[in-house]
């Protein structure tokens, strides 16, 4: 039986080589001397989550996105009192669950195993350009066609267009998750990109930047996912990468699902 250490080296060898100065990618609750038979993988460790890795029996979960409401999942002093973060963490401590985030090391994998499993999960594999995982020829279509495609391949309850859905288009380009607006402002301003699928942004920089140019008269389309609906297929990926390296362990995956819901 693997102790969480072990866990948590073995999948920093695999992914980097050797451990990082500074990283997100620490241990949220638990021992690092916890042994383990069975590890839960999610996009996000909700309490949902958490109360279904406890049912099946998980004594870890691997989660991609933060446990306490932000990026370096800290305790800050101003949330001390606050019941949902104190509940929550009650909750982890009372099952003596361990949590361990994947993010900056997963990420830095090449090609980054978030894109390879949501491509998978989108149905695009075969549609790469020059096998790139950020750009598509997909068949000619309208963007409304892409995006009820993919609100149905990604679970994503409450997708949003920056543009005209009637656009018909063939060249598409993704950034999963919220990269830094210049990430995707750049992939907007290939000339041939005519759609940009993507998780989140400010609504005042890429989704303002898109107004602009269709109000132009350039042919340009933003389709807004949700972060999680643009990441978590990358985490069912994850749970069959990790079964490869941990065969020690049995490696559930737990669906976290899009948190909006349409009204």
């Amino acid at each position: 039986m693997l102790t969480v250490e072990k866990i948590t080296d073995r999948i920093i060898k695999h992914s980097v080589g050797e451990p990082r100065e500074r990283s997100n990618d620490t241990l949220k609750c638990g021992s690092e001397s916890m042994s383990v038979s069975r590890v839960a993988v999610c996009f996000v460790a909700s309490v949902e989550v958490v109360r279904k890795a406890i049912a099946c029996g998980a004594e870890m979960i691997v989660t991609h996105e933060p446990t306490w409401y932000n990026a370096s999942d800290e305790f800050f002093e101003w949330m001390e009192a606050d019941t949902v973060q104190r509940e929550k963490r009650q909750l982890i401590e009372d099952s003596g669950l361990a949590v361990w985030r994947f993010h900056d090391y997963m990420h830095a994998i090449r090609p980054d195993l978030i894109d390879v499993g949501v491509v998978e999960e989108m149905g695009w594999s075969d549609f790469r350009i020059e096998g790139s995982y950020k750009r598509f020829r997909i068949s000619e279509q309208t963007v409304a066609d892409v995006a009820n495609a993919l609100k149905v391949a990604l679970n994503a309850t409450c997708p949003r267009l920056v543009g005209d859905p009637d656009l018909v288009v063939s060249q598409v380009a993704f950034c999963a998750g919220a990269p830094a607006s210049r990430s995707q402002i750049q992939a907007l301003r290939d000339e041939s990109v005519e759609l940009l699928v993507g998780g989140e942004s400010r609504e005042w920089e890429t989704v303002e930047y898109v107004r602009d140019a269709v109000a132009l008269g350039q042919r340009k389309a933003y389709l807004i996912l949700g972060h999680s609906a643009s990441e978590e297929g990358g985490m069912k990926h994850a749970a069959s990468w990790l079964r490869r390296i941990l065969p020690e362990v049995q490696v559930e995956y737990i669906e976290s699902g899009d948190p909006f819901v349409a009204v």
